[in-house]
């Protein structure tokens, strides 16, 4: 198992929106440090060292935590807020875990391979998931599960939570037959057609 990714960050007093503004500017992000059974804490994390840390992490891996350059917390990415426009980081919340308690997460889903039933067959790949529910001990949570699409002979096959590559000691919260991915037929010229009709249709419907 690897170790947990390193992140360094300073502990911070809430004094406003202009405090918070300036902290950005400074190149560090607002962030919050919670969990059961301890008490919030006000923190900032300098940008480019959290972007790196979540890219390699995601919100399912854990982080050691460096606060004032002291003790290390255990913590996880549990949400990171930006601006909608500038893509700016405006704040990030840190969930703090008990490594003796299990807890649930969402770990991302990679698509890898091509399906047979789309190569050979012209289908479509449907993807029914992007994450995952899961339940486990903190350190056996991993940054993504890699699902091989080359099962997908036909059009008849499916791939199910059943089916995906579990890391030892993670549980799917999901039902095991919930379908993650599948390929359906192209779609014929006489689909195709009425689609771009449609259109027509709608407009001519519409009183001038």
């Amino acid at each position: 198992m690897a170790l947990p990714l390193q992140l360094k960050v300073t502990s911070r007093v809430v004094k406003g929106r202009r405090r918070l503004e300036r902290l950005r500017a400074q190149g560090q992000v607002p962030a919050v440090l919670y969990g059961h059974g301890v008490a919030s804490v006000c923190l900032a994390a300098p940008a480019r060292e959290l972007l790196q840390a979540y890219h390699q992490a995601g919100e399912s891996t854990l982080l050691d935590l460096v606060v004032d350059d002291g003790s290390s917390v255990k913590a996880l990415i549990q949400e990171i807020q930006t601006d909608p426009i500038t893509r700016q980081l405006l704040h990030i919340d840190f969930r703090q875990v008990n490594l003796r308690e299990k807890i649930s997460a969402h770990i991302k889903l990679t698509f890898t391979g091509i399906a047979p039933a789309v190569k050979e067959h012209g289908g479509v790949l449907m993807t029914n998931l992007s994450e995952l529910a899961v339940t486990s001990l903190p350190q056996d949570l991993v940054a993504e599960i890699s699902v091989d699409l080359r099962p997908l002979q036909t059009f008849a096959d499916y791939l199910h939570i059943r089916d995906l590559p579990l890391p030892p000691g993670v549980t799917a919260s999901g039902r095991p037959e919930d379908v993650v991915a599948h390929v359906v037929p192209p779609r014929t010229e006489e689909e195709l057609k009425a689609l771009d009709q449609k259109p027509e249709a709608a407009a001519a419907s519409v009183p001038a």
